[in-house]
């Protein structure tokens, strides 16, 4: 008698945990799972979980007033140095995104020791550090293909050259672009053509100054 009460209990248990409000069972199974806000949307089916970090060569012999530190390559992740090439953000219906970036606002590495790297770009005689580099919509190219396009990079150390840009007259740049080439899957190379114009922001303002005809950057970006 006692065991068919037990047994009865239990099935009174069982029956009551059914009948629970659905909206709290819901609620506890999703604690875990973040909102769609934070979840970045799917790109395409080649797009990677995480965004690569890449290794940049500055080509120095197809360079002018533009140099490299004669170290090799800027590899994201040693030195100090960041940097991705950006799939997570990259939509394919519309080009938007996807761009390869080179963070030199760093320090360098403690453990392993490693100094700071350095770019440096020159301007009437004067030499700067060129501590970021981004070039835009790397992945919206297939393989081969050549697109030319806007371009610049930071400069330190002059307050009328907070950007060096290769920008079209249309955006308030002097003409010049850069070419990008996506050599393969994971390579491309990209050099500037034509004049660059530095601008400094006055607040939220472009404030457009000198113009440079005398400066080429070249370099291979790399997906490892």
């Amino acid at each position: 008698m006692l065991e068919h009460r037990r047994i009865y209990t239990l099935c009174l248990g069982t029956i009551a945990l059914a009948c629970a409000d659905p909206s709290k069972i819901t609620e506890r199974s999703s604690l875990g799972v973040p909102s769609s806000q934070s979840v970045p949307r799917a790109v395409s089916a080649s797009a990677v979980s995480t965004d690569p970090k890449p290794a940049w060569t500055i080509v120095d012999a197809q360079s002018t007033n533009f140099s490299s530190d004669g170290r090799g390559d800027y590899v994201s992740g040693t030195c100090g140095l960041t940097g991705n090439i950006y799939y997570s953000n990259y939509d394919p219906a519309n080009g938007v995104g996807g761009d390869a970036t080179l963070d030199n606002t760093g320090n360098g590495s403690k453990k392993p020791l490693c100094a700071r790297r350095s770019i440096r770009v020159t301007l009437n005689g004067a030499v700067r550090d060129v501590p970021f580099i981004n070039v835009r919509r790397v992945l919206t190219l297939n393989v081969g293909e050549t697109h030319t396009q806007n371009f610049q990079m930071w400069v330190s150390g002059d307050s009328r050259c907070e950007r060096l840009a290769w920008h079209s007259e249309l955006d308030g740049g002097a003409g010049g672009q850069i070419v990008v080439t996506r050599d393969s899957v994971n390579k491309w190379s990209a050099t500037t053509i034509g004049p660059a114009r530095c601008f400094y922001y006055q607040g939220t303002t472009q404030v457009w100054t000198d113009t440079y005809g005398d400066i080429q950057a070249s370099f291979v970006i790399r997906q490892r």
